[in-house]
């Protein structure tokens, strides 16, 4: 277990089983690589519009976006009634093609200070746990509406001065876009194990993720549309997201629940948020509420997508 070399150094354990996993115990590690933090998703993100954190929800929708490039700036105050965890989201994309897109995204979180004890059992200083990731990867249309992404992702997990670990991951998606409709499919997380230093490997959160999109009105100035997600961790877990949105001009109100089921699986939440868009910037919020591990997490971010494609 991954616990079990960390656990070497002494760290408090509640405290690193909700670094390490995310919100729940369990045994595979860097479950922050299925945290979204992209403040304009309600769920998953699978069937998310183009934008600038696609590269995080599903980069097979950046060859089918309306506009040329975005940018994407996200900050996440993730698990605050327990751990405090922060989290830097950044994104961009551009439409290098009239098929082709390119993305990237890198994400930043960062731990609050624990003590730590040597063998000995005297004081060996604080120490402030980091995991972060560089994502980047291109999307194709391969017909009207379809579209393909990859994407290869560098994670580095430093949880304490001798427990740290790089990894390499693969995710492979698609995406249909039709009028108004959505649809979405991937495989995330996929690769070689990690080691923490010691013999023992572990597994990344690998995982398939679909979902759909339907605005079912769509007037001159309203609309109101939902969205249904599930993924199912190779470990065995699952979680599922719905959510309802509503749009009247540049305006947007979002609500979702989000179920998760097993030790590593993100914990189930109830979560609201809003959007504005004005000559291509955005501003976003969201906040989490209804789970004691999740509890008033708060995430707000601004973008801006260039210029309409013709």
């Amino acid at each position: 277990e991954v616990m079990k070399a960390i656990m070497k150094n002494r760290i408090l354990a509640a405290a690193l089983a909700a670094l390490v996993f995310s919100g729940t115990a369990g045994a595979q590690s860097l479950g922050f690589l299925n945290i979204n933090s992209d403040p304009s998703v309600v769920g998953m993100g699978v069937v998310s519009a183009p934008g600038a954190f696609s590269a995080e929800n599903n980069i097979a929708a950046v060859a089918l976006s309306q506009k040329y490039f975005g940018l994407g700036f996200g900050y996440e105050l993730w698990q605050p009634s327990t751990i405090g965890n922060h989290i830097i989201d950044l994104g961009a994309y551009g439409c290098i093609a009239k098929r082709v897109g390119i993305a990237i995204n890198a994400k930043f979180k960062n731990s609050p200070e624990f003590a730590g004890t040597n063998n000995k059992g005297g004081f060996a200083g604080n120490y402030s746990p980091k995991e972060n990731y560089i994502a980047t990867g291109v999307s194709v249309k391969v017909y009207d509406g379809i579209s393909i992404g990859a994407k290869y992702k560098f994670v580095s997990s430093d949880l304490w001065e001798k427990t740290k670990a790089n990894a390499h991951a693969f995710d492979v998606s698609a995406m249909y876009i039709h009028k108004d409709i959505r649809a979405g499919l991937s495989v995330e997380n996929l690769g070689g194990k990690v080691s923490y230093g010691n013999d023992n490997e572990y597994a990344l959160p690998s995982l398939v993720k679909a979902g759909a999109w339907y605005k079912f009105l769509n007037l001159e100035k309203h609309g109101l549309g939902t969205s249904l997600e599930a993924a199912y961790m190779f470990a065995g877990d699952v979680m599922a997201d719905v959510a309802l949105v509503y749009n009247f001009t540049s305006l947007e109100v979002r609500g979702g629940y989000h179920f998760g089921y097993g030790p590593n699986a993100i914990a189930s939440y109830a979560s609201v948020g809003v959007g504005y868009e004005i000559k291509g910037f955005g501003l976003n919020l969201k906040y989490l509420f209804g789970s004691k591990t999740l509890a008033n997490t708060m995430l707000i971010g601004v973008s801006y997508n260039f210029q309409k494609r013709k």
